[in-house]
């Protein structure tokens, strides 16, 4: 049955898209059918669809063109209809598998005449069954948005297609044990590698579960891991995808499209008997998913977003007082600059936006009022209910960092720019590499990766840095001559990096001075200690929460009533007290 809106119900779907439905069980799920030609012509089917993908996951396009001219660039008219003919058109060299990045568009082409053996090692060339998987799970971050077109098939008429199979990692998850998903989440992961036959392997540690995606293939089970309740949980979670319920299985046949969400659905398929079979398609980064559904959720302005209530008033404090003290506390240990850097995080309930201090604000005066909440999607200024906007703005690498980092990378939620004494020296010194030499050093031995130097934050820097970041492990970035940039999934866990980052800068240039040459210890026992960090069984990761109630009494003791959101008194070293 086909899907269609009217336009006047756009309203309601919107509401109820923000909050996604219950996870679906193979077995009985119908997945919700538009047709493409409407899709096409009509902005309310548009809608629906996206929709559908984020509601399910999983959505089918009738009535897709067949002809070579459509399937042979991967269905570009297709792209830029969902994507905007920017990042349509926005491609990879190569796929994403073979490449290691995701930052662009992988358009997709197999041909598989399973009539004679296959000579490719990859496993879409296969004649065997392909397991249930998501796509790009051996990278810090896999593709978002998945079409899957069937676009030719010749088989003898006793020859029936293979079955495309679908599963929800939601419903899946849900039959495991909390312990199970504990052990799921837990940093640094699985070692998964890709690809068997390509000429670059790429290897990375991610965990199977984050907070809004699934990372699985048959890939991770391979390598082994220290943490045997890890890799039970990744059984428990394979034995459970095994189960006949809990897959879909669709026949794809010509001009039937499956768009599919590689965050949450796992794909695979099933044995092919002899056959020539064509299977053309995209892959489609985070970034522009996220951007098109905002677009057409709030056509008009991103402004528009709050007429039905979804931001409540008040309901972004929490961040902005967390913000204020993590630059006091920046200040505290020295690395303020005047005016300059910067401490940015998502709204608490909107990841959309992100909340960044308006430019003038020296740190050591930070107050939540100070902060204004801003688009991920567009960098215009969003005013919460209950606060005035004003005309001031952020620091001007805020906005294009801020879009970039969170528009490309759904785990981080807080980033600094700050100008740390040490790291500056560090940064300008010809022996600029981070070493694990100290306490403070041990967590950033390969989670930090190096850029050049461009104090304007043009387009094309912007980029190199979300290149960076997409290195496996990666969070922490120096800045050639100038300083760093530090991520997060916390404001906690990034204040405390940006606070060890100095440190062990500090400690570095001190050992330089001293003349001795460095002490490096072995691979092991560098891995023990930063494991010490990311956390394992027992040792839970050090991510600041355990430290930021004190660090919150520190400020209150030093500035009394830092965290209203104003009248609040700065004590200075000789106990006077002055008044903003």
């Amino acid at each position: 049955m086909l899907v269609s809106v009217a336009l006047g119900a756009l309203g309601a779907v919107a509401a109820s898209a923000q909050h996604l439905e219950a996870a679906w069980a193979g077995r009985g799920f119908d997945p919700p059918r538009l047709a493409y030609e409407t899709v096409m012509r009509r902005s309310d089917a548009l809608f629906e669809l996206y929709a559908c993908f984020f509601r399910h996951g999983l959505c089918l396009i009738e009535g897709m063109p067949t002809d070579v001219d459509e399937t042979a660039n991967g269905h570009l008219a297709l792209r830029e209809r969902l994507l905007g003919p920017e990042w349509a058109r926005w491609t990879a060299d190569a796929p994403f598998w073979a490449s290691g990045s995701t930052d662009r568009v992988s358009v997709e082409h197999f041909e598989v005449d399973t009539r004679s053996e296959a000579s490719k090692a990859h496993g879409v060339w296969r004649r065997g069954a392909l397991p249930l998987h998501t796509d790009g799970s051996h990278l810090s971050v896999g593709p978002r948005m998945k079409l899957m077109h069937v676009a030719e098939l010749e088989a003898a008429p006793d020859v029936e297609p293979p079955a495309s199979l679908f599963a929800d990692a939601r419903h899946v998850l849900g039959q495991l044990s909390e312990g199970a998903r504990r052990a799921l989440r837990e940093e640094p992961g699985l070692q998964r590698r890709c690809c068997d036959g390509e000429a670059a392997q790429h290897v990375t540690q991610r965990p199977v579960l984050g907070d809004d995606w699934v990372a699985w293939n048959v890939h991770d089970l391979v390598n082994a891991t220290r943490s045997a309740h890890v890799m039970a949980a990744g059984r428990a979670f394979e034995a459970a995808l095994d189960e006949p319920s809990t897959v879909l299985e669709l026949a794809l046949r010509p001009g039937t499209a499956a768009l599919v969400d590689n965050f949450r659905v796992l794909h695979g398929r099933g044995a092919m008997g002899p056959m020539r079979r064509v299977m053309v398609g995209f892959e489609a980064p985070n970034a522009p998913v996220e951007a098109a559904w905002a677009r057409l959720r709030y056509p008009t302005s991103t402004q528009a977003k709050f007429a039905n209530g979804s931001l409540l008033e008040g309901d972004g404090r929490s961040t902005r007082v967390d913000l204020a003290a993590a630059l006091r506390l920046l200040d505290q240990n020295g690395q303020s600059d005047l005016a300059a850097g910067f401490f940015a995080a998502r709204h608490p309930h909107h990841r959309d936006l992100f909340y960044a201090a308006d430019h003038g604000v020296f740190w050591e005066e930070a107050l939540p009022s100070d902060f204004q909440l801003y688009s991920v999607e567009t960098g215009e200024i969003v005013t919460e209910p209950g606060r005035a906007s004003r005309a001031a703005r952020p620091n001007a690498p805020v906005i294009p960092i801020a879009r970039s980092v969170f528009g490309n990378y759904s785990h981080i939620n807080a980033i600094v720019h700050a100008h740390g004494p040490a790291s500056m020296a560090l940064a300008a010194s010809s022996q600029n590499e981070v070493l694990p030499i100290s306490e403070h050093a041990f967590m950033f031995y390969e989670r930090v990766g190096y850029v050049g130097c461009d104090f304007f934050f043009g387009d094309q820097y912007v980029a190199e840095l979300v290149a960076a970041l997409r290195e496996p492990g990666v969070f922490a970035l120096q800045m050639r001559n100038h300083a760093y940039l530090m991520t997060g999934s916390t404001i906690q866990q990034t204040y405390m990096r940006s606070y060890m980052f100095e440190k062990a800068c500090d400690v570095q240039l001190k050992v330089m001075a001293s003349g001795a040459p460095p002490h490096l210890p072995p691979p092991a026992e560098l891995e023990f200690h930063r494991d010490s960090y990311e956390g394992y069984p027992g040792c839970p990761a050090y991510a600041g929460d355990l430290e930021w109630p004190g660090l919150r009494r520190q400020l209150e003791r030093r500035s009394p009533g830092w965290d209203r959101d104003e009248g609040a008194i700065y004590v200075d070293w000789s106990g006077s007290g002055l008044t903003r």
